[in-house]
């Protein structure tokens, strides 16, 4: 097993299904892409940003929360346990979100082109890189405008694969601020990763 997961890494540019690629040539990202990432890939299965987001829990007890790019749906389940109600809304649907709390909702939708659910809280954690450069400005807008408070960890790295919005964290930052000079950087200099976590809360 691990010699052909070698073989296909180094040779074929393949992870675990995923193909490795310069941002340029990925222009296959739609929903069946990552529908099949939900359905065959181990850290789509398993990987969630938001889960150990301590700040992020406190914001929630009691309120309604909108998390956007929900995945494998790790985070909506944590989320339930203390939320009023938990909207998770993606473009595929992770086969783990079968068993969901009552509480919670999956969304299966275009983040760019449907109305987004209203709650007290938006989130989303390891989302906001995978839409293009072109698109962050509108969906920042529609975020902001979902909920008064806000709470997002974004991938400030290439992954070789699919994120498509490879920026700085102040860049991020400063889609925000445009609509909220609350807006900050939540980092603390612990994080494993090149990331911005960015809330007005």
């Amino acid at each position: 097993m691990g010699l052909i997961r070698t073989i296909k890494r180094v040779f074929l540019g393949f992870d675990d299904g995923v193909r490795k690629r310069v941002i340029d040539e990925r222009n296959d990202l739609d929903a069946d892409y990552y529908q099949g990432l939900h359905e065959k890939n181990a850290a789509y299965q398993t990987n969630n940003w938001l889960v150990d987001q301590e700040r992020l829990a406190t914001l929630i007890a009691g309120k309604t929360v909108m998390e956007l790019g929900c995945g494998n749906g790790r985070f909506t389940a944590k989320a339930a346990k203390t939320a009023a109600h938990v909207h998770g809304v993606d473009w595929a649907r992770s086969p783990q979100f079968d068993d969901s709390p009552d509480n919670v909702t999956f969304v299966q939708a275009d983040a760019l082109k449907a109305e987004l659910p209203k709650a007290d809280v938006a989130c989303s954690g390891d989302v906001l890189e995978h839409f293009r450069p072109e698109d962050i400005p509108a969906l920042v807008r529609k975020l902001h405008a979902s909920a008064p408070v806000n709470y997002h960890v974004i991938a400030c790295y290439d992954d070789k694969h699919s994120h498509l919005t490879v920026k700085p964290k102040e860049w991020w930052l400063e889609q925000f601020a445009v609509h909220d000079p609350n807006y900050r950087l939540l980092n603390d200099g612990t994080e494993k990763r090149e990331v911005a976590i960015v809330s007005n809360a």
